[in-house]
């Protein structure tokens, strides 16, 4: 079996601010905003562990077949559901990532003693760069969610089709007469689902947890005035 690929950077930038700062009537407005900032840098993790359950697959399934080709017809078949598992989750987790991204930004309005220390600046960039890098989060989180009542029967099924021709990453039709619904399909790294009669995509890959990883600590930077300074040694 493959080795278990081991997460080494759950803590990493979580900014550790001055509560001495913060008044007692703001404080529960803090403490949502900590929150916040901890679920950031949750989502990062499980996105990444998403990936590492993912490429653990791609290995483990062929070695538990290993010159045994009924078995390794189940093993891929078992390894290659756990890969959907992990598609699943990580499309779920990059649409937690950009709504806690929104939340933040609403969120620092109430407590005033720290939202006079946030550089908005690098927030606002931040949410553009997570935007641009995952698109259509909001679609692809509406089709996992909802694959059962978007498939519940042939009229709605229909409504959630791409019709004919179209091409997008690795999925495809050349027939202007086919109807597609994909209720979410692999393809290497890729995961595809078909919503309101357009097909989205993203990838579980290192890159892409390397950019939520970006993210994240470019916002946990936005507040380094309000950190508690180390002493230097």
């Amino acid at each position: 079996m493959p080795d278990i690929p081991i997460l080494t950077n759950a803590y990493e930038g979580i900014p550790e601010i001055d509560r001495g700062r913060i008044p007692a009537d703001q404080m529960a407005a803090f403490l949502h905003v900590s929150q916040l900032l901890a679920e950031l840098s949750l989502y990062e993790r499980r996105f990444l562990l998403a990936v590492y359950l993912y490429e653990y697959c791609q290995t483990a399934g062929w070695e538990l077949g290993e010159n045994d080709w009924q078995k390794l017809e189940w093993s891929l078949w078992t390894t290659g559901g756990w890969q959907q598992i992990a598609a699943r989750d990580g499309a779920l987790t990059i649409y937690h990532f950009g709504r806690a991204i929104e939340g933040l930004r609403e969120s620092f309005r109430p407590c005033p003693a720290l939202s006079d220390q946030v550089d908005y600046d690098k927030i606002r960039q931040a949410y553009k760069d997570f935007k641009s890098a995952f698109p259509h989060f909001i679609e692809i989180r509406a089709a996992v969610a909802h694959v059962a009542d978007f498939s519940g029967t042939a009229r709605e099924k229909l409504k959630h089709s791409v019709k004919g021709i179209f091409k997008t990453k690795w999925f495809s039709s050349p027939d202007p007469e086919a109807v597609t619904w994909l209720p979410g399909n692999m393809n290497g790294h890729t995961y595809a689902v078909t919503f309101k009669g357009n097909v989205y995509t993203y990838d579980l890959s290192l890159e892409n947890a390397e950019k939520l990883r970006g993210i994240k600590l470019q916002i946990f930077s936005a507040l380094e005035a309000a950190t508690i300074s180390k002493p230097t040694e």
